[in-house]
């Protein structure tokens, strides 16, 4: 039993030490295809990765715009409301928390009924974004709203 068993590794160890025979051309070819497989893959992966943060970083910025956007607009509604019940109210509001953010909003009289409302909603120290308003209180109407 011990005798087969050596000649069966003397066996394998024959197969795996005899060479096969090569073409001179075919030298080297073998690392260059894994060398240039390596290098596709490492290209995929980087450009995926790029595409990947640059995709984030646009709806991160997206997404910061529409918060300015909407903390503008809860300025509007919230002078609106203030002008809804008292008329003669011109005080405005600075640096406002709400929502991640702030709002601030003037009040300016442009005669007797009508009011430019300029409401600026900011998200940290890069997004500001405005609204300028033209209400009226005596029909309780926006007659002009600008986003800038």
């Amino acid at each position: 039993m011990d005798c087969e068993r050596i000649r069966m590794n003397s066996k394998s160890t024959e197969i795996a030490n005899r060479r096969f025979p090569r073409n001179e051309r075919e030298r080297g070819s073998v690392l260059l295809l894994t060398l240039f497989l390596t290098m596709l893959g490492v290209w995929i992966a980087s450009t995926m990765f790029i595409s990947a943060t640059s995709q984030y970083r646009t709806a991160l910025a997206h997404r910061q715009i529409s918060q300015g956007n909407w903390l503008a607009e809860a300025a509007i509604m919230r002078a609106i409301g203030e002008l809804n019940r008292n008329a003669a109210w011109r005080a405005g509001f600075t640096n406002i928390p709400f929502g991640g953010g702030t709002y601030s909003l003037t009040v300016q009289a442009l005669d007797k009924q009508l009011m430019k409302l300029s409401a600026e909603g900011r998200i940290g120290v890069k997004v500001r974004r405005t609204i300028e308003v033209i209400y009226d209180t005596n029909t309780k109407k926006v007659l002009s709203w600008k986003e800038g």
